[in-house]
C-alpha cells in the first residue's frame, strides 16, 4: 500500500487491503508475497573489479594517449609507443589499486549490519531475518530495535520514535495506535527510525523499494554525476584536440604549399603525425594519479577513506559547503542547561527519581531526556534518589502530554505523586507564584531552539493499591523545569570560521524546526535576528528563479526533506563547486 492510502484507512480497512489480521500471515501466503514483492531489501551496488578498471579509461585524455600509441606503432616508433603504453599502465594500475581498495572497505563494513526482528507468523512470534518481511506481517518492536519496514501501529505503550536518521530532527516523537484514519504520521512508523522507548507491535504495509527509505536510496542511486577534476580534465583534452588538429592542419597546408606540390605527400604525413604524438602530454594522467594518490594516502592517515581519486581535487576547489545540524555540528543528544524551581534540589531528586528505566535495567536508558538528566545529576542527588520506589505508573500519553508516576519515600514512608511534560502544559495543571515570570522566560527561550520539560507534584495521605492517580490529579504544586538544548559541538564554532577564512560559504540545511536552526545558525555566527530563515514549505512556493536566489543568498534552510536537500545542491552546482557533509539517512541523495 502507499503511504496516502494507509493514512486515509482506518486499522481495520488496513488489514482488509492487506488480507491479513492481528494473528499474522501464512507460512504459505508469506512464500506468495515474497515471490510476488521479492526480500525486504534495497538493490545493492557490488563493485566487481572490472568495473573499478573499466573506469581508470573513462577519460579523453587516456583516449588521446591510447590512439597516440597505435599510431605510432604503425609507424614503426617502437620506442614511443611502447613509452606512452607503458605511462598508460602506470597511470591505470595507479587509480584502480586506490579506488579498488577503497570500494572493498566500504563493502566489508555493510557486512557489519545485520538484523533481525520479531515477527508474528501462523500466531506464533519468531525472530526472523529483516529480509524476509513482506507486507502484511505483523512486527512488534522494542526499545533499540531499528524498524526494518514501513508499519501501520496498531498497538503501543509509551512509544518514542527517533527519526533523525530519515528527517534530521533531533527530538524523539510520540507515536501511537490510531483506529481510524490519520492526519499525520503519529500512528506510522517508518525504516530506519529508532524505537528510543516503550514499544509498538504494527502491520507493514511497505517493504524494500516501496517504503520512504527505499525512496530516499533511489534517489541516490538515480544521481549520476562528474567531478569537477573530470570536467575540468575532459575540458582541456577536448582544447587540447582542437588546437593540435588546428595547427597541424596550417602545418600540412604551408608544408604543401612549400614544397609546391604533393610529391613528398608521404613523408609530410608521418612528419605530421609525428608532431601530433610529440604534443600530447603523455605524463600528464601520471602525475595528477599520483598528486591524488599522494593526497588519499594523507586522509587514510586520518581515518578517512576516499572512495574516488578525482574527488580529491574537487575536495580543494569547494566554494560553498552545506552541512546537516543534528549529530554533524551538534552532538545529537539533549543537555540540561538550567534548573528553575522553588526547591531545585527535592525538583531534580524526584524528577531523577522517576526514569522508569534505572528501576528495570542495569544499563543506560535509550529516552533523550532520561539521558540528560543522568548526566545532570549530582552523585549526591542520585543517592538519595534511591530512597524513592515507583510503586504506580502511567506511561506518557501523547494525547495530553503527560507521564505520571506514584514514588514511594521509604526512608520517611511518604507517598508523591509525580507528573512530567513540556513546560506549558505543566504549568497549566499547577499552582505556582511564579506562573507569569515562568512563562515569559521559557517564551523568550523556546524562541531560541531550548527546550522545556516540567515536573508537578502532590504529597499523598492514604496511598493503597487501588489509589487512581487520574482521578486524584488535582492541587498539584509546580516542582520546577529545566531548559534543555542540543549542545554545538566543541570544534563547530572554529571550524566554520576556519572555513570562511579560506573563502568557503557555510550553508546548513537541516530537517529541524526555523527556531532551532536559526539558533543553532546564530550560535556559529552564520545569521543574527535580522537574517531569513527559510523552511523547507517556503522554498517549495516560490519560482525558479527566486529559489535560485534565495539558496545563493540564504544561509540556514529549516524543515528540508531529503529532496529538497537534493534540490538546494543542484541549484548551487550550477555556479559552484559544493560541498556537502552530513550523517543521516536523509542526508544520502545529497551526498550522493
Amino acid at each position: 500500500m502507499l503511504k496516502k492510502e494507509v493514512m486515509a484507512s482506518g486499522i481495520e480497512e488496513v488489514f482488509e487491503a492487506l488480507h491479513s489480521s492481528v494473528e499474522g500471515l501464512s507460512t504459505q501466503e508469506v512464500a506468495k508475497r515474497t515471490t510476488m514483492y521479492g526480500k525486504n531489501m534495497l538493490p545493492t551496488h557490488s563493485v566487481s573489479l572490472f568495473s573499478v578498471l573499466g573506469h581508470q579509461f573513462q577519460n579523453t585524455l587516456v583516449y588521446l594517449l591510447l590512439i597516440a600509441s597505435i599510431i605510432s606503432y604503425s609507424i614503426r616508433d617502437y620506442s614511443d609507443g611502447t613509452v606512452i603504453l607503458v605511462i598508460l599502465l602506470v597511470n591505470t594500475l595507479l587509480g584502480f589499486f586506490q579506488e579498488y581498495k577503497s570500494e572493498k572497505i566500504i563493502e566489508k563494513l555493510s557486512l557489519f549490519i545485520t538484523k533481525t526482528i520479531r515477527v508474528k507468523r501462523d500466531g506464533q512470534m519468531l525472530l526472523l531475518n529483516q529480509t524476509e518481511i513482506v507486507p502484511g506481517d505483523i512486527l512488534v518492536l522494542h526499545e533499540g530495535d531499528i524498524a526494518p519496514a514501513d508499519m501501520r501501529i496498531i498497538a503501543a505503550d509509551d512509544l518514542q520514535v527517533n527519526e533523525s536518521s530519515l528527517t534530521g530532527e533531533s527530538l524523539p516523537l510520540m507515536k501511537k495506535s490510531v483506529t481510524g484514519t490519520l492526519t499525520d504520521d503519529t500512528g506510522l512508523i517508518f525504516t530506519g527510525s529508532v524505537i528510543e522507548k516503550g514499544e509498538a507491535t504494527g502491520v507493514v504495509y511497505a517493504t524494500g523499494t516501496q517504503t520512504e527509505f527505499g525512496a530516499i536510496v533511489a534517489l541516490s542511486t538515480e544521481t549520476k554525476k562528474d567531478t569537477e577534476y573530470e570536467k575540468s580534465l575532459k575540458s582541456f583534452s577536448a582544447v587540447l584536440i582542437k588546437i593540435v588538429i588546428i595547427a597541424l592542419t596550417i602545418v600540412f597546408v604551408l608544408k604543401l604549399f612549400l614544397n609546391q606540390g604533393p610529391l613528398h605527400f608521404t613523408e609530410l604525413l608521418l612528419f605530421i603525425i609525428s608532431m601530433a604524438i610529440a604534443v600530447v602530454p603523455e605524463v600528464l594522467p601520471v602525475i595528477a594519479t599520483v598528486s591524488l594518490s599522494s593526497g588519499a594516502l594523507k586522509l587514510a592517515k586520518q581515518h578517512v577513506v576516499v572512495k574516488r581519486l578525482s574527488s580529491m581535487e574537487d575536495l580543494g576547489n569547494i566554494a560553498i559547503l552545506c552541512t546537516d545540524k543534528t549529530g554533524t555540528l551538534t552532538e545529537n543528544k539533549m543537555v540540561i542547561q538550567t534548573v528553575v524551581g522553588p526547591d531545585p534540589e527535592f525538583f531534580e531528586t524526584l524528577a531523577f527519581a522517576a526514569i522508569t528505566v534505572l528501576k528495570s535495567r542495569k544499563r543506560r536508558t535509550q529516552n533523550t531526556y532520561d539521558d540528560a538528566f543522568l548526566s545532570y545529576t549530582s552523585p549526591d542527588i542520585q543517592e538519595k534518589a534511591k530512597a524513592f520506589v515507583i510503586v504506580k505508573e502511567l506511561p506518557f500519553d501523547p494525547d495530553d502530554k503527560q507521564r505520571r508516576v506514584v514514588l514511594h519515600d521509604t526512608k520517611n514512608n511518604y507517598y508523591y505523586m509525580v507528573v512530567g511534560g513540556p513546560a506549558e502544559v505543566i504549568m497549566t495543571i499547577a499552582v505556582t507564584a511564579n506562573k507569569k515570570e515562568y512563562s515569559q522566560t521559557i517564551a523568550q527561550e523556546g524562541a531560541t531552539g531550548l527546550h522545556h520539560i516540567a515536573f508537578a507534584y502532590k504529597k499523598i495521605a492514604d496511598y493503597d493499591d487501588q489509589y487512581d492517580i487520574l482521578q486524584h490529579e488535582d492541587t498539584l504544586l509546580f516542582l520546577g523545569y529545566v531548559s534543555l538544548s542540543d549542545p554545538l559541538r566543541a570544534s563547530a564554532k572554529h571550524t566554520i570560521e576556519e572555513a570562511q577564512r579560506l573563502g568557503i560559504q557555510i550553508k546548513i540545511l537541516t530537517g529541524d524546526s526555523k527556531e532551532v536552526a536559526g539558533y543553532i545558525g546564530r550560535q556559529v555566527g552564520l545569521v543574527d535576528n535580522q537574517t531569513v530563515v527559510y523552511s523547507g514549505d517556503e522554498l517549495d512556493a516560490l519560482s525558479p528563479e527566486a529559489f535560485l536566489e534565495a539558496v545563493l543568498n540564504a544561509h540556514v534552510f529549516a524543515r528540508v526533506s531529503p529532496t529538497q536537500k537534493y534540490a538546494i545542491i543542484k541549484a548551487l552546482k550550477t555556479n559552484y563547486v559544493v560541498g556537502y557533509q552530513g550523517d543521516g539517512i536523509n542526508d544520502a541523495p545529497a551526498l550522493k
